[in-house]
């Protein structure tokens, strides 16, 4: 189910074209690797907890126990996803994707460093 979920959301999201009045700008640029340095932040995080804690994964896409290199993979195919998504969003949409984005990652980021969590690779 979830994944059916994902999927019509993705080709919903996917088939909405950007509008020309719309290009992408440096702030979109400056967003998006915002994002991408959370998410590099986040996996070496949940690497380091998962070789040093009895703690879980709580990302439901990963499961409770997703491997080293199901990690990097989800990271590496979803960062990009994530930015070509915010590429074909028209604004505000665009920024509200971004800035939702960002929120989760920066919360995920905020807890794991606070249940003592390093970026390990």
């Amino acid at each position: 189910m979830k994944h059916t979920i994902a999927a019509v959301l993705l080709i919903s999201v996917l088939g909405t074209p950007a509008f020309a009045q719309d290009p992408w700008t440096n702030t979109d640029t400056a967003l998006a690797v915002t994002y991408a340095g959370l998410a590099i932040v986040d996996l070496g995080q949940t690497i380091n907890g998962a070789e040093t804690t009895n703690g879980h994964e709580m990302n439901p896409l990963l499961g409770r126990h997703p491997s080293r290199d199901k990690l990097i993979a989800f990271t590496a195919l979803y960062v990009p996803l994530n930015t070509y998504i915010a590429y074909r969003l028209p604004h505000p949409y665009r920024r509200i994707w971004q800035a939702l984005t960002i929120a989760v990652d920066a919360a995920c980021v905020a807890h794991n460093y606070s249940i003592g969590l390093k970026v390990k690779f």
